[in-house]
């Protein structure tokens, strides 16, 4: 015979314990996919500023979380190796833009140089 109150406390606990488990599974998966999304879209806009003639000494791409819990790049802080022309980073900032979604609005160009920033 089957004795289910012998085995509930053990039920109970075994449910806690993969709930707990669980979430801290979804929030390591949500934390690798921000990292995903934020070094992809960094090498990408790398790439492209490459292409136009621009050498970026880095690039910091942050993820955002929309309303419906979609991740997305929402910034990113460029630092051109050297000057570029207000053209270049015009260029560049459209491409971002069109390109990665990014706004212009959350773009930022940092100079090595005395600690200077710049929004596109």
């Amino acid at each position: 015979r089957f004795d289910i109150d012998f085995l509930s406390p053990y039920i109970v606990r075994y449910n806690l314990e993969f709930s707990e488990l669980s979430g801290r599974i979804t929030n390591e998966n949500k934390k690798i996919q921000t990292l995903i999304i934020e070094d992809k879209m960094s090498a990408y806009i790398l790439q492209r500023a490459k292409d136009i003639g621009i050498v970026l000494r880095r690039v910091k791409v942050n993820a955002g979380k929309s309303a419906e819990g979609y991740l997305y790049p929402e910034s990113a802080e460029l630092e051109p190796e050297g000057e570029i022309s207000q053209g270049k980073q015009l260029e560049l900032t459209e491409i971002i833009e069109r390109e990665c979604a990014i706004p212009y609005k959350r773009q930022k160009f940092v100079s090595s140089r005395k600690g200077e920033v710049q929004n596109a």
